[in-house]
């Protein structure tokens, strides 16, 4: 049984550990508590403690007083009931109380005295909670485990590069072809076909009939008023050039070979004979950029559109070189991290992640051996990233600690509106469920906090500025690099 019902908040931070030793002797604390802590291994500590018949017998009273003052009982007034009644009503009750006040007393005596950091509840002896005897010292004996004492990295300096943003002019040009597509439409026309047009045919090959029949390859093979677009990516390979100035009512005869990597395996490398026949024309009309055109995109010509285009591209750059250098950033200090961990918090972790990655590959319906293939492959991955993953958050803890890292009503704000986002729900109702939940509200300030720290690690990074190639680029050649927006670390 693990337990430890903390009634003053959260108890579960520290600062340091005590040494490793085999030797502790036992301290009296200023309760009269008595308690020796052992560390019998990194991070798990023994603990016997003796709280004194006294300070047992304050309590009880206490108890007992709270039992007499609260629990009715026919023909008594209320807090008149006599306490023998009370006792031989609720005497087990009441010892049980009163052992689980004195054991939280005592860790919390311990915790501020020793400055202690619990990574989790404690495990007690016989796996149950010591029974309290009146007028009987209270023994107690547990182990619990806690977060080690280590030296904190410089988080100033760390290497990362960054790509320079440079949107090419070809790709803005096809990206607004691909805008103006999507505004305009294609209408029926009188003349031979040509690039860019739709064209309604129908065609059929010298394919064998394993081909036709063929899930995938059929509706390549063989067709009827099938629409047709004449430009890249092709349906068929070569079909534009083929058709390109043939008119309604023609048919044209191609040879077409599929490329050796071509989407569809069965065509793959395979040479066809084909026979179109064109049964109508439509040619692409490019919007009007009218004033109905204007108020629905913002846009009076193909200069702005070329120009919104270019920014979105640059920004999405931007945004992708950003993420770049805070995964750099981040995997530098998390490489410099190594000190040990508790080992019954890595084992819950690892447990719970097992739990969700044996959920998601149920929903995946692989095979067999995929799936046993696919479950080794996450497990050994898994069993490097959870401890790796534990240090960093500790170590962004104690980063935002040291930094003392504060925050204020844009952080929680912008923490709720992304939130809110992410859920698909209401503002409003988020912000009212998180004041509401204390174990939400304490979340969000510790994802904040880490979120901060990051940006920390970020904001003193020695980032260069690379070309494609990836090679630094020269001063004047490298543009300054924009922060990116702090992510939260899991």
């Amino acid at each position: 049984m693990s337990l430890f019902c903390g009634r003053r908040g959260h108890l579960s931070f520290i600062k340091r550990t005590l040494p490793l030793s085999k030797e502790s002797n036992v301290e009296t604390y200023k309760s009269g508590l008595n308690a020796e802590l052992t560390m019998t291994e990194p991070c798990v500590m023994q603990l016997n403690a003796v709280v004194p018949a006294v300070n047992g017998k304050k309590t009880y009273k206490d108890v007992l007083t709270y039992y007499t003052a609260r629990v009715p009982r026919k023909g008594f007034r209320a807090g008149h009931v006599p306490q023998s009644m009370i006792l031989s009503l609720h005497g087990k009750e009441i010892c049980e109380e009163t052992a689980e006040r004195l054991l939280n007393a005592t860790m919390a005596e311990l915790i501020e005295a020793k400055d202690l950091k619990l990574s989790g509840s404690l495990d007690l002896e016989g796996g149950a909670l010591p029974a309290y005897v009146p007028d009987q010292d209270f023994a107690i004996k547990a182990t619990l485990e806690v977060y080690p004492e280590f030296t904190l990295p410089s988080h100033k300096g760390l290497k990362a590069t960054r790509k320079k943003v440079q949107v090419e002019q070809k790709k803005v040009d096809e990206a607004s072809e691909t805008f103006l597509r999507m505004h305009g439409k294609y209408e029926p026309v009188s003349r031979p076909a040509q690039p860019g047009d739709m064209l309604k045919v129908d065609f059929k090959t010298d394919a064998p009939e394993e081909l036709k029949e063929d899930p995938r390859a059929k509706y390549l093979v063989e067709g009827t008023n099938s629409w047709q677009i004449m430009r890249e990516p092709e349906s068929i390979p070569g079909i534009t050039a083929a058709l390109t100035g043939v008119s309604v009512g023609e048919s044209k005869e191609v040879d077409v070979t599929f490329p050796g990597d071509f989407r569809v395996e069965a065509l793959a490398g395979k040479p066809l004979h084909y026979t179109f026949t064109i049964n109508e024309i439509q040619g692409f009309e490019p919007p009007a950029f009218d004033e109905k055109f204007i108020a629905e995109t913002g846009l009076k010509d193909m200069d702005e559109v070329k120009k919104s285009i270019r920014q979105r591209m640059e920004d999405q750059q931007e945004r992708n070189a950003a993420n770049e250098v805070y995964e750099q950033v981040v995997a530098a200090f998390q490489k410099q991290l190594d000190f040990p961990l508790p080992p019954a918090l890595v084992a819950r972790t690892m447990e719970e992640a097992t739990r969700r990655m044996e959920e998601e590959l149920k929903s995946r319906n692989l095979s067999p051996e995929e799936l046993e293939k696919t479950r080794q492959e996450r497990l050994e991955n898994l069993q490097k990233e959870i401890p790796a993953n534990l240090r960093l958050v500790h170590a962004l803890d104690e980063l935002a600690k040291q930094e003392k890292v504060t925050l204020d009503n844009n952080d929680y704000f912008n923490y709720c509106v992304t939130m809110a986002q992410s859920m698909r729900t209401d503002l409003d109702h988020v912000i009212s469920e998180i004041r509401k939940n204390r174990g939400a509200w304490e979340r969000m300030e510790t994802d904040l906090r880490r979120q901060k720290a990051i940006a920390l690690l970020v904001d003193n990074a020695d980032v260069t500025i690379v070309g494609e190639d990836g090679q630094p680029l020269p001063p004047e050649e490298a543009a300054p690099a924009k922060e990116p927006a702090p992510a939260a670390a899991e």
